[in-house]
């Protein structure tokens, strides 16, 4: 019995020495510092973290929509996420197979730019024929799957299942696309059983995400079948559902734990009745443990530090002016060439406004065929920032003119300073 007794004491030291080690190394350290007498700062935690992005429809097409793309490919590529996922309508479609393949060939031009992994969606533009022609069997499946890859396909990273499903196989016994009839948006039994295979190797997944083109649980649209998909995946625990088509950006709230999210457009046409203050976007899926969240990013709001237009050319330093009895001074600028970006000339004017009589100041900029391009009238003492886009590398001249026509009154004085901002040559609308 002692030795039993001993036994159990032993462990139970054991047991507590290790729940102190582990509580140990459950803490987060400090942050490294020689400094002493100062509130503890702790490092963050060594928690597994990544993201991933999600591109919505580039089709049905707006005027630049693969330069809408492209500028969503140079944002990724700062933010640098662990991989991009699109949600379908990458290519224009309706057509035949050698408009479809140089469409293909000119979306994936663009997206061959992007410095991380990315995986395609088919959508109902990458897939139906030309609706003046005799459409073969599959439409442009074919087309799909030799070229861009597989209709449906899961895959797996850092303790994450993705899986793509594909939601125009069309009507079982006509072969019929379309995605206005509920009969042809049906999951078959081959993906539904390949689909039911995959989340049963996903058990136990820290997050199991899922990809379609159609939004399938819109179920007034799409027909009575999505019940029973979102039963099954809602016993797998899959976290979100994410989907496009629509052109809204909408999330669809939480059901039996699943949020449901519609993208909008990257590129796509928007529909400004619907959508009035709609934009082009992307998605930014941050994975945190057992945590994700979901953030939309306007595009054209993320820049490198290392951008031209952040870069300021001092054309005119910052110079004290006194306009004499002419009541007028004036400054020369030259613009430099820029390349393919629209040079802005910034003026910044300071002046001593007499709050007794005085009349203010006129600025004009006139370019070198002497036309005045802008006048400004200014009547206050602060300084005043002017911005006028300019030519690359025409000539401008500065004027400033005293409103005053009493040349005993006190002359205006103050200062002026002149830089050159760049600016891309047109927002993506």
């Amino acid at each position: 019995m002692a030795r039993t007794s001993q036994f159990h004491t032993c462990r139970s030291a054991a047991c507590l020495i290790a729940t102190c080690c582990l509580c140990l190394t459950c803490q987060a350290a400090a942050v490294l510092t020689d400094r002493t007498g100062a509130r503890q700062i702790n490092a963050p935690g060594q928690q597994q973290s990544f993201s991933f992005a999600i591109l919505a429809d580039v089709t049905d097409a707006g005027p630049n929509n693969l330069d809408v793309l492209a500028q969503a490919v140079k944002e990724l590529n700062l933010l640098s996420p662990d991989l991009v996922m699109t949600i379908g309508d990458m290519v224009q479609g309706y057509c035949d197979h050698k408009t479809w393949n140089s469409q293909w060939a000119a979306f994936k031009a663009v997206m061959d730019r992007l410095e991380r992994p990315w995986y395609p969606l088919a959508g109902n533009h990458d897939i139906y024929w030309s609706s003046n022609q005799q459409r073969p069997p599959g439409e442009h499946e074919s087309d799909y799957e030799q070229h861009v890859g597989p209709l449906w396909y899961a895959f797996q990273h850092k303790g994450c299942w993705f899986i793509v499903m594909y939601t125009d196989e069309g009507d079982p016994n006509t072969g019929k696309k379309s995605f206005s009839d509920p009969n042809a948006q049906r999951f078959s039994e081959r993906q539904l059983t390949w689909l039911r295979g995959v989340l049963e190797k996903a058990k136990g997944a820290r997050h199991i995400f899922v990809f379609m083109h159609h939004p399938r649980w819109v179920t007034d649209e799409y027909g009575p079948q999505w019940p029973t998909i979102h039963k099954i995946l809602a016993e797998s625990r899959v976290s979100a559902v994410f989907a496009g088509h629509h052109h809204i950006l909408q999330f669809d709230g939480v059901r039996d734990g699943i949020r449901y999210y519609r993208l909008g457009t990257t590129g796509g046409q928007i529909n400004r009745d619907l959508e009035p203050d709609a934009f082009h976007h992307y998605l930014i899926v941050t994975v945190r443990g057992k945590e994700f969240s979901v953030s939309v990013v306007k595009l054209g709001s993320v820049f490198a530090p290392e951008d031209p237009r952040f870069s300021r050319s001092m054309l005119l330093p910052r110079t004290d002016w006194r306009i004499g009895p002419d009541r007028t001074v004036e400054y020369q600028v030259q613009i430099p060439p820029v390349g393919d970006l629209q040079p802005v000339l910034q003026v910044a004017l300071g002046h001593s406004f007499d709050t007794h009589g005085d009349r203010g100041l006129e600025l004009q900029i006139i370019d070198q065929e002497k036309t005045v391009i802008l006048r400004r009238f200014l009547s206050d003492r602060r300084t005043v920032w002017i911005e006028q886009p300019v030519r690359p590398g025409a000539c401008y001249t500065i004027r400033l003119l005293d409103a005053d026509t009493n040349l005993d009154s006190q002359p205006n004085t103050g200062t002026i300073a002149a830089r050159l901002r760049l600016m891309p040559q047109a927002p993506i609308q």
